[in-house]
């Protein structure tokens, strides 16, 4: 299977077979006949506000990359990525975009992402699979939860770190600060700044323990608890979405499985 990248102001060569514009916006300054497209796949680019955000700044990169791929699984464009690796296997296609940088763009994203629907796992023992397998779910997880923080919290604009702390304290009534920089493999200072930051917001309080008053209790706020459930409530959307129609013949002891697993891994939340 051959995927290659290449700019739209690149000329095209014959060896570039199946040529397919990934870009949401027809590339500035070309003619649609000079571009030599087979297809134009607008609907895999990244999400108006996706491209929006990233504004292809390269420290924004993994954050863009995880956010696309949580992008890339729903079903419609999980379909349309399954067609292009089925082409690939046949002819060569190259993946058009017009971004300047070469290296930070949808269409890297996008090649990569057809190489692993395409090249399979043939003859590899499956436990040697299941750490990677596991590696890409975080991953992903990662990249929805970014998602559902933007979708369903647009005016908040909470970070990932502090999505996490908000979850921490509305675990229970109170939480010390010293155990959510624990939690977060953070010093003390780094996590009173990230409790400010939600205080700041609204979603969170911070008061000194009645019990011992050298530390500091920090509870969620009525509106920190409505702003977890609808980010929860969201993610729950999009990871359905993503699972619709892959679960077909789950067993009880699939699940059993992914229940241990969780618990195992719970450990790091």
């Amino acid at each position: 299977m051959t995927v290659r990248i290449k700019r739209a102001y690149d000329p095209p060569e014959p060896d570039d077979g199946y040529r397919v514009l990934v870009d949401r916006i027809w590339p500035r300054g070309v003619k649609r006949a000079d571009l030599h497209v087979d297809e134009w796949a607008s609907d895999l680019a990244p999400s108006d506000e996706l491209r929006r955000w990233f504004g292809h700044q390269a420290a924004r990169w993994p954050a863009f990359e995880e956010r696309y791929r949580a992008e890339l699984a729903a079903p419609a464009r999980a379909s349309l990525l399954d067609a292009l690796a089925t082409r690939a296997a046949r002819q060569p296609v190259t993946l058009v975009y017009g971004a300047r940088d070469r290296e930070h763009n949808q269409a890297v994203v996008l090649a990569r992402a057809i190489g692993r629907n395409e090249e399979g796992d043939a003859g590899v023992d499956p436990g040697a699979r299941v750490v990677p397998a596991i590696e890409r779910l975080l991953v992903g997880g990662i990249g929805v939860t970014a998602l559902a923080l933007s979708e369903a919290t647009p005016t908040v604009d909470l970070t990932l770190p502090q999505w996490r702390v908000l979850v921490i304290v509305a675990e229970g009534d109170g939480v010390r600060i010293g155990e959510i920089g624990s939690r977060l493999n953070a010093g003390i200072p780094s996590a009173s700044r990230l409790v400010r930051r939600l205080e700041r917001r609204g979603l969170a309080t911070a008061e000194r323990d009645e019990r011992d008053r050298r530390a500091t209790l920090v509870r969620a706020t009525p509106e920190g608890r409505r702003v977890r459930m609808a980010v929860v409530h969201r993610r729950e959307e999009l990871i359905g979405a993503a699972l619709h129609g892959a679960l077909s013949g789950v067993t009880d002891d699939t699940v059993a499985t992914l229940d241990r697993l969780a618990d195992r891994l719970g450990r790091f939340a």
